[in-house]
């Protein structure tokens, strides 16, 4: 199933990250659009990071369980938390979209395409 691997490779891209904004907070926020230097900021980085590794752990138990329903769910949300960040990014970035900002908009569509075909899946059943 298309939709069940795809959801495992968001979820790995999720992992990678989050584990990326741990370890190394300036070079994240440098590829996440907003780039910080000062060590206090680097607090909200992390923060973001081990939201995404939950998220990405929830995505592969989710996948692993099969729940169709479930994964729309959390797709969803996945959906939202990346146009968030888009928008979060544009915003803190004077309002300029720079190529930086592309990784937001491919979660998008990413968790976009991922619903499709999780839709489809769901009515096929």
């Amino acid at each position: 199933m298309l939709a069940i691997t795809l959801c495992y490779l968001a979820a790995f891209a999720l992992l990678v990250i989050g584990v990326l904004a741990l370890i190394a907070p300036a070079t994240l926020s440098q590829s996440y659009g907003v780039a910080v230097d000062d060590a206090k900021a680097f607090v909200y980085v992390r923060a973001t990071g081990a939201r995404d590794c939950l998220f990405g752990l929830i995505l592969i138990a989710s996948a692993y369980l099969g729940d169709v329903l479930q994964l729309m769910i959390i797709c969803s949300v996945g959906l939202m938390l990346s146009l968030a960040d888009l928008l979060i990014a544009f915003f803190g970035s004077g309002r300029r979209m720079k190529p930086e900002l592309l990784a937001h908009l491919a979660g998008i569509v990413g968790f976009g395409i991922i619903l499709v075909l999780l839709a489809e899946l769901r009515v096929a059943r």
